[in-house]
């Protein structure tokens, strides 16, 4: 009889200190995004849109570098200039932000998409890149949720290595 007594508190000590491993640990939290791969939301113009790809090129003109977050794959690898996104999106309606960043890494404008024409931005958007990578996280600022036609934007993207 001691010995059941005893195994039962040996069997409820162990369950015990099991249900409280397991109420101490962490919520895990979104995993990492993929290169290619985005997760995040667009609004503009109305609409909402699932940004779930990221990629990127340089412009052979003036070394800018154009990182686009899109809900659906674009072929960006292709593209040499900005002007190749332009008979791209006649044929394919893709929505999304086209960020424009200088020789030095500095965000000099954006292009949303999210009607028939992009929209060219100046201050709607804060972007910080991981590093020297095409990875990091993009948000709109007060500006864009001022703007005519407010424009909301939380994305985290990863475009790949350079």
């Amino acid at each position: 009889m001691r010995d059941r007594v005893l195994w039962s508190f040996l069997v409820l000590g162990l369950l015990g200190a099991g249900s409280a491993l397991a109420g101490n640990s962490k919520p895990a939290g979104p995993p990492p995004v993929g290169p290619g791969q985005a997760r995040g939301e667009l609004t503009a113009k109305g609409q909402s849109y699932a940004l779930t790809h990221a990629a990127a090129f340089t412009d052979q003109k003036d070394n800018t570098l154009v990182l686009l977050v899109t809900d659906e794959p674009v072929p960006a690898a292709k593209w040499t200039s900005q002007s190749d996104i332009f008979p791209y999106r006649m044929d394919h309606q893709f929505h999304g932000v086209a960020f424009r960043f200088d020789t030095a890494g500095t965000l000099t404008g954006a292009d949303v998409y999210a009607g028939r024409f992009p929209t060219g931005t100046l201050g709607y958007f804060t972007v910080a890149l991981t590093g020297k990578t095409r990875a990091g996280t993009a948000r709109s600022t007060d500006v864009a949720a001022k703007a005519e036609e407010p424009v909301s934007l939380n994305v985290t993207f990863n475009a790949g290595t350079r």
